[in-house]
């Protein structure tokens, strides 16, 4: 059976296809306002936005701290397990609702270039893979070549969050790039391998449920979902890159050149809690033979560099530099090497690359902006320096 898959579960099982809907607000709600003493005046929009953030910087405590307490006394947190996965769930929710709030107010302007679907796909699992084996979850991947034309941050956002719906529903998924022989348009394809009539309607129906609709309205891609008795299929269709889109980013590329040989095997942390940012950042540094890895918090980043030594770190300015400077020197305590730091800054010149030097601590900086051109000949500059 297939069917729209921006309808609830409970639709679908009554065979309909019902069109999907713009996610625009009643008139009426629209204009509603909250007033307190006659200083505040907030539509429901901020409301909610206002609670999803307080809601997810509560949880985001709570789940620091159960991880601290983990280290500390593992036997101890195996019994809270439960806690924390629901702990991590609800914080989960109030990201995801901030995140749906904001595309639904401003939508991005996309920033549409030639990609390779199989490559994004590739950076989600591995950004995803620490997540994915916590959670006992397998995925196969099936993952060809295949190019389209679309925002690299949106595109990369929606197969994250459908990984982590999927991963919600199913412990065996499986993830596939390639073209429709049907349509010749480049496609992909999750499949949960689960019993879909026995999946509770709260983990079908979640936030982050509408927030993939969000994101696939936001690119304009052709989405569909079909159920058979033990599996669900969320198949996303992209429109092919044109000759005209794949000249344009032939005659605008700068790839790595002979220098970057030098930096080929070096091993990269990129810390950020924004999927977006560590997406951008990967695919800025594809095509220089390093090996990625990805972390979503500083306690992630302490856990990555501690089983292997790590050659450089890119983090974004959400980071202290008291912070920064303990990894460094728990990176030196490790290691006895010096590492490679450079910071990614939100807000800055696009055409901003500076160098700022501590001592004998130095740290590149690159504009948020800049990152497509710049962050790799920084990164090739500052471990030329290191190594």
């Amino acid at each position: 059976m297939v069917f729209n898959w921006f309808s609830s579960k409970s639709a679908a099982r009554g065979g309909g296809m019902p069109a999907s809907r713009p996610s625009q607000p009643a008139p009426a709600v629209q204009q509603s306002r909250t007033q307190i003493d006659g200083a505040t005046t907030l539509s429901w929009q901020e409301l909610a936005r206002h609670l999803g953030t307080e809601v997810a910087s509560a949880l985001d405590t709570a789940t620091r701290e159960l991880d601290k307490l983990n280290r500390l006394e593992p036997s101890l947190v195996r019994g809270l397990r439960p806690v924390l996965e629901s702990v991590e769930r609800a914080r989960e929710a109030g990201m995801a609702t901030q995140r749906l709030l904001r595309l639904h107010e401003d939508p991005p302007v996309l920033d549409a270039t030639v990609l390779n679907l199989a490559d994004v796909a590739r950076a989600a699992l591995t950004a995803r893979s620490d997540w994915l084996t916590r959670h006992g979850i397998a995925v196969r991947d099936a993952l060809q070549q295949t190019q389209v034309h679309t925002d690299a941050t949106l595109l990369y956002s929606l197969i994250d969050e459908l990984l982590q719906w999927a991963g919600g529903i199913s412990r065996n998924l499986s993830l596939t790039v390639d073209t429709s022989q049907s349509l010749d348009r480049p496609r992909l394809r999750m499949t949960a391998w689960c019993k879909p009539a026995e999946v509770p309607e709260s983990t079908w129906h979640c936030t982050r449920w509408h927030l993939l609709h969000q994101l696939a309205r936001s690119l304009g891609v052709v989405s569909k979902l079909d159920m058979l008795d033990n599996r669900v299929r969320i198949t996303i269709t992209l429109p092919p890159v044109t000759d005209e889109q794949l000249a344009t980013a032939m005659d605008s590329r700068d790839g790595p050149s002979s220098v970057s040989a030098i930096i080929q095997g070096c091993r990269v942390l990129i810390v950020s809690e924004e999927p977006g940012l560590r997406a951008r950042c990967m695919q800025a540094l594809a095509g220089y033979g390093l090996v990625l890895e990805t972390a979503n918090t500083l306690d992630d980043a302490y856990d990555a560099v501690s089983t292997q030594p790590t050659d450089a770190v890119v983090f974004d300015d959400s980071l202290s530099r008291g912070e920064i400077h303990q990894l460094r020197e728990a990176m030196l305590e490790q290691g006895g090497a010096s590492a490679a730091f450079i910071e990614i800054r939100r807000g800055a010149q696009p055409t901003d690359f500076l160098v700022s030097t501590v001592g004998t601590l130095s740290t590149g900086h690159v504009a948020e902006a800049a990152i497509a051109q710049s962050l790799g000949p920084a990164l090739v500059f500052e471990l030329c320096k290191v190594m």
